[in-house]
């Protein structure tokens, strides 16, 4: 849509071309309404965790990425080669036209963008069978009849319901009742308690603080325009290599540091294996997901330190004197210190990743607290719990545009232009606070999805899995515990000498000679 209108307007001889600085901020009003960029991403993300199993996709989601900047990285080049060589029957107007060949490169577009629309319209399948769909439709039925009837019950005005609606995808992030299964000190029997799980809040904390960081990038090229005098040339070069090393790091390091290092998953049960099958993808238990989640956890904190240390270098970078060599020296600390911020593009990826598994968890942890009270087994649990991944990503992908295209570039647009005339450097400070900051909320999250706490001394919590040979322990230490071994004869000594013994090494059928004789109780069998 906004290709087609700027085409549209900058023809030569177009009826539209008066109107220009009309339909120019049209375009953007109509793609914004349409949900545009994030709706994109956020719908790309949710078909991604379709297709693939439960637990840390940090790898894919990273792959994707990388392959998304390597679009971005090639897309300058191929508009600058088709600016110089434009293709003759795009060509509009004259020879003469200084802009004749624009349009080139919006006429590519738009049909790289029609043949994106047929591949995922006809050629790419759907991510879901059809029972799935049936089923997921019927869930969010009764989901808006519930929603429904709650708004008829409640009372309220006309703003507070549109401000409702407005902030209705972010409440996926607020803080949720799960249940956790503790075993009471002195009772030995598991009781099910509710407990604030404040995972996905600081989660969505920490990350909207980073995608507010985020908006420096722009000022970022009037920072290098300023302090090294650079002309548009030569910062088309550092643009292009910030994409090709991002790209690069995304693609083939980071993929190859998760897989290394990624908890390996042991061998599960032949039901879990089972379940698996019927899905068609491998399911983990639930020490597996957490293990992930924890993996996850590190990503996430690692990508942030890379990100906090490439504009704290920045800030401790030296400036550029009056001579040649230390200009030359200054450039290369600039563009070496920036770069390590493409160390941090594996934030979003973890955090999507763990948002998803913690998620799961939630559905995990109803699974198992119901299995609980019903008495049954729940050491291995299948992850094909019930959850809705589509409004996580979602309210994930609003918080990246609000925080790096709304907030963001308005924030460091006012703090450059109050420091540029004594310290340009303020808005790298500000950015390292606020990835700062994100940091240290990430300490506070736990991998089963509440906040970092002391434990009672009152009660103990029931580990996911308890091997067969611990359990059998267990229970023969509950049995034997507090027993005496003193004879309880209450007879005198009249009875049989095995009366009222608790000896192993004698069994219970071992001195029955036969029929007439006592047996270990004293009585005639």
């Amino acid at each position: 849509m906004t290709d087609l209108i700027f085409i549209l307007v900058s023809t030569p001889n177009s009826p539209l071309a008066g109107h220009s600085h009309k339909l120019l901020v049209l375009a953007p009003v109509i793609e914004g309404l349409l949900g545009g960029w994030s709706a994109m991403t956020s719908a790309q993300s949710a078909y991604i965790t379709d297709c693939t199993s439960s637990g840390s996709r940090a790898t894919i989601f990273a792959r994707f990425s990388g392959v998304l900047f390597v679009g971005l990285a090639l897309g300058p080049i191929l508009g600058a080669w088709l600016i110089r060589h434009p293709v003759y029957f795009l060509r509009v107007g004259t020879n003469d036209h200084p802009l004749q060949s624009v349009n080139s490169v919006f006429w590519v577009s738009i049909t790289c963008s029609f043949v994106n629309f047929l591949l995922v319209s006809f050629v790419i399948p759907e991510s879901l069978s059809a029972s799935r769909r049936a089923s997921n439709r019927k869930g969010k039925s009764r989901a808006v009849e519930t929603s429904e009837d709650n708004s008829n019950d409640g009372e309220g005005n006309a703003a507070t319901g549109i401000l409702k609606n407005l902030l209705s995808p972010l409440a996926v992030f607020l803080p949720s009742d799960i249940p956790v299964a503790v075993r009471v000190a002195g009772e030995g029997q598991v009781r099910i308690r509710r407990r604030k799980d404040w995972g996905l809040t600081l989660l969505a904390i920490a990350l909207a603080l980073n995608m507010l960081a985020s908006g420096l990038f722009q000022l970022k090229y009037l920072y290098a325009e300023h302090v090294y005098d650079w002309s548009a040339e030569q910062l088309s070069y550092y643009i292009s290599f910030q994409g090709a090393v991002r790209a690069c790091y995304l693609l083939f390091l980071l993929p190859l540091l998760l897989v290394t290092f990624k908890p390996v998953r042991s061998a599960i049960s032949a039901a879990v294996l089972a379940q698996g099958k019927q899905n068609g993808k491998p399911v983990p238990t639930i020490s597996q997901l957490f293990a992930e989640m924890r993996f996850d956890l590190v990503v996430l904190r690692c990508s942030m330190i890379a990100e906090f240390c490439s504009h704290a270098a920045v800030v401790f970078a030296p400036l550029p004197s009056g001579d040649r060599s230390s200009t030359r020296w200054s450039e290369f600390f600039f563009v070496g210190a920036t770069s390590l911020a493409c160390a941090g593009a594996g934030i979003l990826p973890a955090a999507q990743s763990f948002a998803l598994s913690s998620l799961h968890g939630r559905g995990l942890a109803e699974k198992e607290a119901a299995r609980i009270r019903a008495g049954s087994d729940g050491a291995f649990s299948d992850c094909d719990a019930v959850s809705e991944p589509g409004k996580l990503l979602g309210a994930l992908a609003v918080l990246q545009a609000v925080g790096s295209t709304i907030l963001g570039p308005v924030l460091f647009g006012l703090v450059y232009s109050a420091t540029v005339a004594s310290f340009p450097r303020t808005i790298f400070v500000v950015a390292a606070g606020l990835i700062l900051l994100s940091i240290v909320l990430t300490f506070f999250i736990s991998a089963s999805g509440r906040v970092v706490k002391r434990r009672k001394t009152t009660t103990a919590q029931v580990p996911a899995h308890i091997t067969p040979s611990k359990m059998a322990r267990r229970w023969y230490e509950e049995e034997n515990r507090g027993r005496s071994r003193v004879s309880k004869d209450l007879r005198g000594g009249a009875a049989s000498p095995f009366y009222g013994a608790t000896d192993n090494t004698f069994g219970v059928l071992s001195h029955y000679s036969g029929p007439g004789q006592a047996g270990p109780s004293g009585s005639r069998l």
